[in-house]
């Protein structure tokens, strides 16, 4: 189970809309690789661009 909070960002929504899953269910997930170990949070210095997010999304449709 996660104990890491992870707090409530804009972009985890945008991930989850990406992926088609339910923001909490991809919370949880992101909870879960970090107290593995197996993911990083790192301070964002700058949010990104409304045309960089639509990008991504649009990459990871194509996949």
């Amino acid at each position: 189970m996660c104990k890491t909070r992870i707090p409530e960002e804009p972009y985890v929504n945008a991930h989850s809309a990406g992926v088609n899953l339910p923001t909490g269910v991809v919370r949880v997930l992101l909870g879960d690789l970090l107290d593995m170990g197996a993911i990083k949070v790192r301070e964002r210095v700058e949010r990104p661009s409304v045309q960089l997010i639509r990008e991504v999304l649009t990459g990871l449709r194509a996949l």
